[in-house]
């Protein structure tokens, strides 16, 4: 299908002034992933077709990624909302594949899986993006909070990951610090011993130098992540 290499090509040649201005808001409709999806939506319907299909998929996320990098906050959000959409989609035919694995057959199988998808988060460095700026708006970590999750349900989410979550709050404005740590106490019943053991161990080291104010943050964050951890890892050390 030759005609999706040169729309693939214009696309792709769009400049980072050109893709911020065709960022759309938050639920408006973004023509550029519209217009990819509608390909490997038709590609799907044809035989043959799996390398066109690979193509597609990591273009759309390509240009996600663009997006991310590039935009000012409402095209960060669009392009978390296309990231969460990918993730929601390879969750549900994960785990579709995995009832039906014996009933597909191989082209039915969706090429872009949940692992490939947290390889591409971590390849990418879509975390380490995220994390730089607009924490400050709670609806923007709503969306990073789903990215997390994900990543902790294909244990993908490193100790290295962890503590760039945390690094992205210390010493910030209080807005920040809040969500960030509203972000952890919600991902709590999620993570693993490990990843909550590493935790207290960045409490630990937070509360040797913070001020009267930043201990109460800490403390208020560690009785929450007590709360609700489900090993017992934090009732144990508190």
């Amino acid at each position: 299908m030759p005609i999706w290499n040169v729309v693939l090509d214009l696309l792709d040649s769009f400049s980072d002034d050109e893709l911020k201005r065709e960022a759309k808001p938050e639920g408006r409709n973004d023509y550029i992933n519209g217009i990819v999806k509608s390909a490997r939506l038709l590609a799907s319907r044809l035989p043959g077709q799996e390398d066109l299909i690979r193509d597609l998929e990591m273009f759309r996320l390509k240009m996600i990624l663009r997006l991310l990098q590039v935009s000012s906050f409402n095209g960060k959000m669009n392009a978390l909302n296309e990231i969460n959409k990918v993730l929601s989609s390879v969750s549900y035919y994960s785990h579709r594949t995995q009832q039906l694995q014996h009933c597909l057959p191989d082209d039915e199988m969706d090429w872009l899986t949940a692992e490939r998808m947290a390889n591409w988060i971590k390849e990418s460095d879509v975390l380490g993006i995220v994390l730089k700026d607009s924490l400050h708006q709670p609806q923007y970590v709503e969306k990073l909070e789903k990215i997390i999750r994900f990543l902790i349900k294909e244990h993908a989410l490193s100790l290295e990951d962890l503590d760039a979550v945390w690094r992205a709050q210390a010493g910030k404005h209080e807005a920040i610090v809040k969500n960030v740590h509203d972000l952890l106490a919600k991902l709590a019943w999620d993570f693993t011993p490990e990843q909550l053991d590493h935790l207290f161990e960045s409490f630990q080291a937070s509360m040797t130098t913070a001020n009267k104010r930043q201990r109460e943050r800490l403390l208020e964050l560690i009785r929450r992540l007590a709360e609700d951890d489900k090993n017992g890892v934090m009732a144990q050390k508190v």
